[in-house]
């Protein structure tokens, strides 16, 4: 018998397509076939939410979802509608969502997976398939999500260890009209009070320098016009040793200079060893979290590391003086922060700049995400809810405008007002004025990449590292 899996990822309608799938699939799908030992014999189609909702297929055997919490309304009708046209089959739920809050898990679905499911997914499949599902094996499966005697529980999350992390199946990742990405490490050793990566993966886990090597060359085996490759690892210099070996590596099978490669560093690790490194690797840009303008707000958002706007320019500095780019992400709309801080900080990165010394920085507002210190400070202060009736929706369009499908400022400040999307510093700096004060530098900054000849390429760059986290770094 030849089964049939549906992936379904859930995606914000207005984000921009990106023409290639998510690679947790490649990775779902390596791990199904290392468990049965490549002799279970099926398909999973990919589809992303939208798409299925205008064209649902309620053939299928067995529907995996994956959401991150500003698509959860999405995969929440989603779940309703194949339950009550395909009321047999299973549905399970992954992603960044279902980790952070398992407590939500709808009962339209069978079942959730916190974390990675490389392992986990391929284990409750097999019970699925050969219907042997009991609460005593059910109990086995880490990061399992599951009703006993109608009571959810939830079962301990394993990390995948070093020696265990497999490869993605890069057979099922298309977009060759794109440049490919990689993600050779899991986690953040920082936690960002925005962000919930480190929250999500516990601790870091690396793949071997050896590895990289091995899915570099099969990128280039299946998409030889690749010219270049992006590292959308959380921190890629987190491990100089390995960033050294790699280099060596991938000089000696010859893989580099043939090919260019982008990754993420941070401020307080950039200096001239790192550098070296970074040119042994090719690599031709860089980008990191200035976050802001204000050492008050920047240690907010970034309490580890010793940090400051100081170090930020420094770094900025000497990647540049090195013929390598720069991007960067600021974070505003922090609580607390003034209006000062806030135009200081806009100010500064258009400087920078109009000087060539910063080729792009892109203008994020904070969205309070599920799993961040943020999450329990808009709980506290009554903007969100931990409930399936909450507006999930209300948690989109936080990147910048140009990260979005939106052609200008004012039809993404439209999209907000509509969306009712939220705004937690307003205390400090009207809403109104808040948004008036952002498009003015928006605009400024506009300017800049228009007298430059550029066509945007480095807002596209990022605004692809910043979607393919969002729904990669969700893990199932």
């Amino acid at each position: 018998m030849k089964y049939k899996f549906a992936y379904i990822n859930c995606i914000a309608d207005m984000d921009v397509s990106r023409g290639f799938r998510a690679l947790s699939v490649s990775y779902l799908k390596s791990g199904i076939d290392l468990y049965f030992n490549n002799r279970l014999s099926y398909n999973m189609d990919y589809y992303e939410s939208n798409s299925f909702l205008k064209n649902p297929d309620y053939s299928y055997d067995i529907y995996l979802i994956s959401s991150l919490s500003h698509s959860w309304n999405d995969a929440l009708l989603l779940m309703q509608k194949i339950r009550k046209s395909a009321a047999d089959k299973k549905i399970i739920v992954g992603g960044m969502h279902i980790t952070m809050l398992p407590e939500l898990l709808p009962e339209e679905a069978d079942f959730g997976l916190m974390g990675e499911a490389e392992y986990s997914l391929p284990e409750l499949l097999d019970l699925i398939i050969s219907d042997r599902i009991s609460i005593q094996k059910l109990e086995k499966i880490k990061g399992l999500v599951y009703r006993k005697e109608g009571v959810l529980k939830f079962n301990e999350i394993e990390r995948i260890p070093d020696e265990k992390l497999i490869l993605p199946d890069r057979r099922y990742a298309d977009g060759a009209q794109f440049n490919q990405y990689i993600l050779s490490t899991r986690g953040c050793p920082y936690c960002c009070t925005f962000c919930s990566s480190s929250n999500f993966w516990k601790k870091v886990t690396y793949y071997s320098p050896q590895q990289i090597a091995e899915e570099i060359e099969e990128i280039i085996r299946l998409k030889p016009e690749t010219k270049h490759i992006a590292f959308y690892d959380d921190l890629f210099i987190a491990d100089r040793n390995r960033m050294r070996e790699l280099a060596k590596i991938l000089r000696e099978r010859r893989i580099i200079p043939g090919i260019t490669l982008s990754c993420s560093v941070r401020a307080n690790l950039v200096d001239e060893e790192l550098i070296s490194i970074l040119k042994d690797l090719n690599v031709i840009e860089c980008g990191f979290g200035f976050e802001s303008g204000s050492d008050r707000i920047l240690k907010l958002l970034k309490p580890q590391g010793n940090l400051s706007v100081q170090k930020n320019l420094d770094a900025i500095k000497i990647l540049k003086s090195n013929g390598i780019r720069v991007s960067v992400q600021t974070v505003t709309g922090v609580p607390t922060e003034t209006e000062k801080e806030l135009t200081d900080t806009l100010e500064l990165l258009c400087n920078l700049m109009k000087s060539g010394m910063l080729d792009s920085a892109a203008f994020n507002v904070l969205m309070p995400l599920p799993g961040t210190k943020y999450w329990e400070w808009a709980l506290e202060h009554g903007f969100v809810q931990n409930s399936n009736e909450y507006d999930w929706n209300r948690l989109r369009y936080f990147a910048d405008y140009q990260s979005s499908k939106c052609t200008s400022f004012d039809e993404w400040y439209k999209l907000r007002r509509e969306n009712g999307s939220l705004y937690l510093n307003a205390d400090c700096i009207s809403e109104k004025k808040f948004f008036k004060i952002l498009k003015k530098y928006s605009a400024i900054r506009c300017k800049i990449l228009r007298s430059r000849g550029t066509k945007n390429i480095f807002f596209r760059i990022k605004r692809e590292i910043r979607r393919i986290k969002l729904q990669l770094l969700g893990g199932y």
